[in-house]
């Protein structure tokens, strides 16, 4: 549980570098909301899984790809992730360019439906491995 808490708090302050100190201020409004979606999901599932099945969580922290392949894959898409955020703060200072409030509640509720659509799949999945159906 520490493993999973520590892994938590990790992840909170890269993203909260990656956006605010490009963006030089805290009183980014979109960076909070941000760092809302990304992790109070987060957190709530790692919740459910500390009482409900740890043994998922400690196999969900200490995920470690084999394939060359794939870890090439997870290298790319954590650079693009800090890339993205590292320019989502800048674009906050510099103003490049504003959206319009439609797409940002519309980004927002599709990230969100597609979060819940993973980790449901997830729980399907680890049902269906449990009782052995296949």
């Amino acid at each position: 549980m520490i493993q999973a808490i520590l892994k938590f708090i990790q992840g909170v302050l890269l993203v909260m570098m990656t956006l605010f100190i490009p963006a030089r201020t805290w009183h980014f409004v979109h960076g909070w909301i941000l760092m809302g979606i990304l992790f109070i999901p987060m957190f709530c599932v790692e919740l459910i899984l500390m009482f409900k099945n740890p043994d998922l969580l400690v196999k969900r922290l200490n995920v470690k790809e084999t394939e060359n392949v794939q870890k090439y894959v997870i290298a790319g898409t954590g650079i693009m992730f800090i890339i993205g955020f590292v320019l989502a703060g800048m674009n906050a200072r510099e103003h490049w360019h504003d959206l319009p409030q439609w797409v940002v509640i519309a980004g927002i509720v599709v990230f969100l439906l597609s979060y819940a659509s993973y980790e449901y799949g997830i729980s399907v999945f680890v049902f269906k491995y449990a009782i052995g159906i296949e």
